[in-house]
């Protein structure tokens, strides 16, 4: 099956199906590590075989990334949470990051 993540859907094709694929030019600015933009040209009467939320794959293709110093800690616990977290958020919405957890 070919899995397609089209916004927050991801499709099931049968790779038979499918003519042609070619790379569409991502707008300026763009990150490479949200994915590649591409044109599908699929077979006149090609099935859909599944829909199901992309944001199953999108949390495999891009796990969410924790600091080192939490990371190396056996226990979060001891960390002043309240103030990392307020000081996290506003760095991700900052930075356009927030949407990716």
């Amino acid at each position: 099956m070919l899995k397609i993540l089209v916004g927050e859907l991801c499709l099931d094709l049968d790779p038979a199906d499918l003519v042609s694929i070619t790379e569409v030019p991502a707008p300026e600015g763009a990150s490479p590590r949200f994915g590649i933009r591409v044109r599908l040209e699929l077979r006149r009467g090609a099935g859909l075989w599944g829909v199901s939320p992309g944001q199953v794959y999108l949390s495999w293709l891009f796990p969410r990334r924790r600091p080192f110093a939490i990371s190396c800690r056996d226990s979060v616990e001891d960390v002043p949470a309240t103030r990392f977290r307020r000081m996290e958020g506003e760095f991700l919405r900052r930075h356009g990051l927030d949407r990716l957890r």
